[in-house]
């Protein structure tokens, strides 16, 4: 099973003999809607294990950074488009390299220890992705950069006395994922008798030009070590330009071992706390796609995405968090705060709507079932307007399709 299937997927197979030097062609489908920093991926099957690959944009002649993808027969080329046009085709020269290209990786995923991986952008540490250590109740992204420099989520409390910092929700670790009842375990608050997230192992640990991944395993588990599912993640870590970057998460949910039943509660599931200067009782701004504005038009109601953006050492900066229409129960619904708390929730409909449309929320597997969730962190400079949010998520949701100039 693929855990980041290709949104853009074509194919072409090629006669014996292809060789470096080979330049091709790609168009796109004209979008229907403006689009901006779209991942675009074109696969060549037939094509030999080269080493490299450039790509350069028609229109202009500018060269993007490229990355290959290895495969069973053939290479993937990625690359990320900056913009398209609603009605206009995108398009591109790729060639392929008998020799890696010049630079280094923009992306670098390091292990640290056995607990920690850092996640370095052009020679900065961007993140790091948390999965043990003493205490640990779930893995957790900390910290997470923001494009002004500085850290675009809350510190508190793996660092404490931070000024301007609420100390509360000590759960709240900065970017995760989990939910709060899963055959009656809590896995979203953190105590005696809360469930645990456990990481079991990385499938694999990618660096590169264009993105960095990780593709994991983790094993949902009682206090007592009873393993309640699995968990199968893979994050994507895309540099865009002026320090702006995209987190694209694939997380499968799997019934191993029995029924699972997911319970309707606020208290989950894809979550972030962001600073302090950026919440709503600080002056940031909540928007979402279907015109809510602040928490109290956008908490518990359904939205393809939502932004939060604010001030962070003077300059504003926002996160998207967008749904994929393909996520379990799209559009999501969202647990979201004044105080800074942000959470795509497909559950909560019990607190979101009244005890009487609990059976809306929960949700129950039988035995080797699964359930999917596909979501795109927009980590970017200004207001929502200003970053072209609405264009990213119409990349994300409806990329174009390529092919072969012939």
């Amino acid at each position: 099973m693929r855990l980041f299937p290709i949104l853009l997927l074509a194919a072409l197979t090629f006669p014996p003999g292809l060789r470096a030097g080979t330049r091709l062609v790609v168009v796109s489908d004209p979008p229907a809607r403006d689009l901006a920093w779209t991942p675009l991926s074109f696969r060549l099957q037939g094509v030999p294990d080269l080493p490299g690959v450039k790509v350069r944009r028609v229109s202009d002649g500018k060269e993007l950074p490229a990355q290959l993808e290895r495969i069973k027969g053939g290479v993937i080329v990625h690359w990320v488009s900056p913009g398209l046009q609603a009605g206009k085709k995108g398009e591109w020269v790729i060639e392929l390299l008998g020799k890696p290209p010049a630079g280094k990786d923009r992306v670098k995923v390091l292990t640290q220890g056995t607990g920690s991986s850092r996640i370095d952008i052009d020679g900065k540490v961007f993140s790091r992705y948390v999965h043990g250590g003493k205490g640990l109740f779930k893995p957790y992204f900390y910290p997470l950069g923001n494009p002004a420099g500085g850290n675009l989520t809350r510190h508190y409390p793996l660092k404490q006395g931070v000024k301007g910092e609420r100390a509360d929700h000590p759960h709240h670790r900065s970017l995760w994922f989990t939910h709060g009842e899963v055959n009656g375990v809590d896995f979203w608050a953190e105590g005696k008798t809360t469930g645990r997230i456990v990481h079991r192992g990385f499938k694999s640990k990618e660096s590169g030009f264009v993105y960095g991944r990780l593709v994991s395993t983790n094993s949902w588990e009682t206090v007592k070590g009873e393993k309640i599912l699995e968990e199968r993640r893979a994050v994507r870590i895309i540099p865009l330009e002026s320090g702006q970057v995209l987190m694209d998460f694939d997380i499968s949910l799997v019934a191993t071992e029995g029924e699972v039943f997911f319970g309707s509660t606020k208290e989950g599931s894809f979550g972030i706390r962001v600073a302090g200067t950026m919440k709503q009782t600080s002056g940031g701004t909540i928007k979402n796609s279907r015109g809510g504005l602040g928490a109290a038009e956008c908490w518990g109601k359904p939205a393809e995405w939502i932004d939060y953006y604010g001030p962070v050492d003077g300059k504003v900066v926002g996160v998207t968090i967008m749904d994929h229409p393909e996520s379990f129960r799209h559009p999501t619904h969202w647990h979201i705060r004044d105080y800074g708390l942000f959470a795509a929730n497909p559950f909560g409909h019990r607190h979101f709507y009244g005890k009487e449309a609990a059976g809306k929320g929960d949700y129950r597997l039988q035995k080797g079932q699964s359930i999917r969730f596909k979501y795109r962190l927009y980590i970017h400079h200004g207001s929502t307007v200003k970053s072209r949010v609405e264009r990213v998520y119409a990349g994300f949701s409806s990329p174009p399709l390529l092919h072969l100039k012939r």
